[in-house]
């Protein structure tokens, strides 16, 4: 399996980390849980964008817009899709690069 994470402009990377890249973040509440099931993850948030430190930025807020280019939608779309049709993710590739 596949889970593609959004993460929403303002998140704060040194508290939520995303990477951007397939099966990185695996210390993350999502990340986490698809390395534990054995599928693919991947964080994305919108390039561009700052971090916030205010009051008002609320990591939980799930009704955030996130705006994405389509070519970026489609091509993540399609490596999910390809990571569907190879090998699944084995247990000792897991977190590799982050031990």
């Amino acid at each position: 399996g596949s889970l593609i994470e959004f993460r929403t402009m303002g998140a704060p990377t040194f508290q939520l980390t995303c990477s951007d890249r397939w099966n990185w973040d695996g210390h993350e509440t999502f990340g986490g849980i698809a390395r534990l099931a054995l599928i693919h993850h991947i964080c994305v948030k919108p390039v561009g964008g700052t971090e916030r430190f205010d009051e008002e930025f609320n990591v939980l807020d799930r009704d955030a817009n996130l705006t994405l280019p389509i070519v970026r939608l489609k091509s993540i779309m399609q490596e999910a899709l390809s990571l569907l049709n190879d090998s699944p993710r084995e247990c000792d590739d897991i977190g590799k690069h982050q031990l």
